[in-house]
């Protein structure tokens, strides 16, 4: 997606800012496929915890994921996201 390299940014940003979490040194093209990954989820209105299920299969990209309960931490960032787009939107 075109919005890739922006959210690539700032999830490289806050890490490098919050190397205290256990995913702080993770590749960012891990971070990013995560992040699609939950964004998908959510999206879809699926509960988090269906990733524990969709695991194997997501997995079939190369790229290794993590429980549901690390997920979670991509959930603010989303949002986060999703408002400065709204935002953006809005504002015209």
């Amino acid at each position: 997606r075109q919005d890739d390299a922006h959210i690539t940014d700032i999830l490289t940003e806050y890490f490098t800012e919050h190397t205290d979490e256990a995913t702080a040194g993770l590749d960012p093209e891990v971070h990013i496929y995560r992040y699609r990954v939950t964004e998908g989820l959510l999206c879809a209105g699926m509960p988090l915890s269906k990733d524990d299920y969709l695991r194997p299969l997501l997995e079939r990209a190369e790229i290794k994921l993590t429980g549901s309960e690390h997920l979670r931490q991509y959930v603010p960032k989303i949002e986060s996201l999703e408002f400065e787009h709204l935002h953006n939107e809005l504002q015209g």
